[in-house]
């Protein structure tokens, strides 16, 4: 039974910040019986895929769900992905923490889990302070932000990369070229230090470039509405790109998911490069990729002490070895738990719940190994690719015709009639995606193919 999703901004929100609803006949999958419990849960930020959580808590009987929002405001592009009817209470955090504690006060607290990239920061001090499993806060800024994270990575002798993190031109231009800094190898990669996606992401080729990429970033906002007042310049990892997320308790982890991002680079309009991403495939877990990463990943969640709940690392595969690109502590965005589901029976969504609530669960599964998971079936994510300017009039496939082309279809996340269309440069640009799921490679390959033959060039009907 195919699922479908309507994304009112599509080109904001995109297939990186915002996960589909879980399908009801999929909680079933959690692998755990339903009886309702008085335990009380604090959910902090249940945006982009921390909207999942809830749904996924009430189908374990967890029905007391407090939700706090980690800022006066909810940031303008995950809006969407915001259900405030999915909890019992609502709180607004104003940076008075005293204050929140109050809120809290005489409530019995079983856990408090951070929903998203916004929340880490606020979700560590909390469970600190209430005792809950968690993070702890020594760390808290090297798993927010990308510099202090790699130069933890250094600090701990896990393999890192080169990079600066600087508000000044000057001093971005001479480390580009000095020998203590990238030793003047192109290209270069000049990005937000606490974005998300791969918005404000710039691969630079030369002098100019690189001016022309600290310029467009210096004095705007992210994509989570945080003014960019610092720029992040790494070395450019060449090889090919990972995810290994896992879910940790106490310190033990078990990996939930690796995937194979499959992209390639394209020239924007202003001049510069970014990637666009094709499709994402779920690779098996005893894979000879997998086997090179998961060690790899272990160190780096080690070394950035994500010990409760998950860890989502993009790993580069260079010819030096993997080498992480970053790690968030938190859900991925952008796939649906459904897929995972159907491919191995269990989400990191599923995992999340048991590694908090239910820790008998998580460790029995743990007990099998780190990689205690197998994959049963082929999943692609097919990133949809624009070329058209304009508005969407009309979406020519609907969920039927999908399907009666589509073997492996297994339901779609994309915009819709009023949206705005704009040419693919970049994940944010994607005007959407199919999921794809099959018994066959082979079968998936097809699909693919016509996606892009047949499906894509006909899915929009734009008017100027």
């Amino acid at each position: 039974m195919p699922f479908t999703v309507r994304v009112v901004t599509w080109t904001i929100v995109s297939f990186l910040l915002l996960s589909s609803p879980v399908r009801a006949c999929d909680l079933s999958l959690l692998l755990g019986p339903k009886a309702t419990t008085e335990k009380t849960v604090v959910l902090v930020g249940g945006y982009s895929s921390g909207n999942d959580i809830a749904p996924a808590l009430r189908a374990r009987g967890i029905t007391k769900i407090i939700h706090i929002q980690p800022s006066t405001e909810v940031p303008g592009p995950l809006k969407v992905s915001f259900k405030p009817g999915d909890y019992q209470q609502q709180l607004v955090y104003d940076g008075n923490f005293a204050g929140l504690l109050a809120q809290l006060k005489g409530q019995p607290i079983d856990a408090v889990l951070a929903g998203s990239e916004v929340s880490v920061e606020l979700a560590d001090r909390l469970a600190e302070t209430l005792g809950m499993s968690g993070n702890g806060t020594a760390l808290t800024s090297a798993r927010r932000n990308k510099y202090e994270m790699h130069q933890r990575l250094k600090q701990q002798g896990v393999r890192s990369l080169r990079d600066l993190r600087t508000s000044k031109l000057d001093e971005l231009l001479h480390w580009v070229d000095a020998s203590d800094g990238n030793q003047g190898v192109y290209p270069v990669v000049v990005k937000p230090i606490d974005g998300a996606g791969t918005q404000g992401f710039h691969l630079c080729f030369n002098k100019a470039d690189v001016i022309h990429a600290y310029k467009s970033l210096i004095g705007t906002k992210n994509m989570l509405d945080l003014p960019i007042d610092v720029v992040l310049a790494q070395e450019y990892l060449d090889g090919e790109e990972y995810v290994v997320n896992t879910v940790s308790r106490d310190g033990k982890h078990v990996v939930g998911e690796v995937w194979h991002y499959h992209k390639k680079r394209v020239q924007r309009p202003d001049g510069g490069y970014s990637n666009i991403y094709l499709y994402d495939e779920l690779l098996a877990f005893d894979s000879d990729e997998a086997k090179a990463l998961i060690p790899y990943a272990f160190e780096v969640i080690n070394a950035l002490g994500i010990k409760q709940g998950p860890g989502h690392s993009e790993i580069m595969m260079t010819q030096r070895g993997p080498v992480l690109v970053e790690t968030g502590a938190r859900l991925m965005g952008g796939h649906t738990f459904s897929v995972a589901r159907e491919a191995i029976g269990i989400s990191p969504l599923d995992l999340l719940v048991k590694s908090y609530l239910f820790p008998a669960e998580f460790y029995a599964i743990h007990q099998r190994g780190a990689t205690p998971l197998t994959r049963h079936k082929f999943v692609r994510n097919v990133q949809l690719l624009a070329t058209q300017t304009g508005t969407i009039a009309g979406v020519n496939y609907t969920e039927a015709q999908l399907a009666a082309e589509l073997g492996s279809y297994m339901g779609s996340s994309m915009a819709g009639v009023g949206d705005t269309l704009a040419p693919t440069v970049d994940l944010i640009t994607s005007p959407g995606a199919i999921f794809l799921v099959s018994d066959s490679e082979q079968a998936l390959e097809r699909d693919y193919q016509h996606i892009r033959r047949v499906i894509e060039p006909a899915l929009f009907t734009v008017r100027r």
